[in-house]
């Protein structure tokens, strides 16, 4: 079976849970390849990149960002994120948040399709992909 998507990417710094969620997208065959990015500012070093060269092919379709990350979280990322007119990219905010000052905040973000709180269920994981194909 063919993955629904190219590339798909995860930020975030806990390691249990991008193991576990990383885990889950390959047995399920949800997307080719997977980037993974333990800050915000790592992820957006690669975006920058990839829009500088114009390769639109290395930008994921999907996208899962923690907000709570060292060096640069989530929040700064999105304002940085933002900017870039990603087209292509279907980003999801996944956080342990329930508060709903963050949820309302994040979806007031043009690029945020969605705030998801973990932990990510595998039907939600797998919608998430197919939305994006």
């Amino acid at each position: 079976m063919n993955s629904p998507i190219k590339l798909g990417c995860i930020i975030d710094d806990d390691n249990t849970y991008v193991h576990l969620i990383s885990t889950l997208i390959k047995m399920k065959n949800l997307t080719e390849e997977l980037l993974i990015f333990n800050n915000g500012q790592e992820a957006m070093d690669y975006f920058e990149k990839a829009v500088e060269n114009n390769a639109i092919e290395d930008l994921p379709q999907v996208i899962f960002l923690d907000l709570n990350m060292p060096v640069m979280n989530g929040w700064q990322f999105l304002e940085q994120f933002d900017k870039k007119k990603c087209n292509n990219c279907s980003l999801y905010v996944v956080s342990s948040s329930i508060n709903p000052n963050d949820m309302n905040r994040a979806k007031q973000f043009p690029t945020v399709k969605d705030y998801i709180t973990k932990p990510l269920e595998i039907s939600t994981l797998e919608a998430v992909f197919q939305r994006a194909s």
